[in-house]
């Protein structure tokens, strides 16, 4: 196989130092490509890179779904498509189950866990916690004036009646008293 390429280790012309500035190089590209697969594709990285690739291929198929609205119809793209995904998906499970059988996989496998047990019950205990009560009245109070944020911004060109003003407002008027009066209590049975 004759080669077009001129490289100082193939020429029989070339002198001592471009051998070694192309040695050298090379040694130098080596390194980086072994440095980017040690860092790149390790599983905790190489999970968060493959959620990158899972997230641009689910994007362009639903941009090609949006562009050429005739796809929605075509059984065969739709097929095809499913059936890629799935391929893709059984092929990152594969690798996953594999690596999870290594003593490596097995290692992360059991600080994962560590660390999801530290999480539930860390925030079992934040949320829980008969002190930490408002937490979740505030994500409920959250949840309440979010809805009625949202209904008010898709209804604000219409008009609006006096009485169902009138009454949301009573309802979180009667809201903040009920969840005043909770705490109150909570505190008191905690003296």
């Amino acid at each position: 196989m004759n080669n077009n390429y001129n490289t100082p280790s193939s020429s029989g012309s070339g002198s001592g130092r471009a051998h070694r500035r192309y040695d050298e190089a090379k040694a130098e590209g080596d390194y980086l490509w072994e440095s980017a697969k040690h860092y790149l594709f390790r599983p905790g990285v190489a999970g968060g890179l493959i959620g990158l690739v899972n997230i641009g291929l689910l994007a362009g198929a639903a941009r090609a779904f949006y562009v050429n609205p005739h796809y929605r119809r075509d059984t065969q793209v739709i097929s095809s498509t499913v059936a890629a995904t799935l391929a893709i998906l059984g092929a990152e499970g594969y690798a996953a189950e594999a690596y999870r059988k290594t003593a490596a996989g097995q290692e992360e496998e059991r600080k994962a866990k560590e660390e999801g047990a530290l999480i539930y019950r860390h925030l079992r205990e934040q949320i829980l916690r008969p002190g930490t009560l408002g937490g979740l009245v505030g994500i409920i109070n959250l949840a309440i004036l979010g809805t009625i944020g949202y209904w008010s911004y898709e209804n604000w060109s219409r008009p609006w009646d006096r009485r169902m003003v009138s009454a949301v407002s009573a309802g979180l008027l009667a809201l903040s008293v009920g969840e005043g009066f909770l705490a109150e209590k909570s505190s008191e049975r905690r003296r």
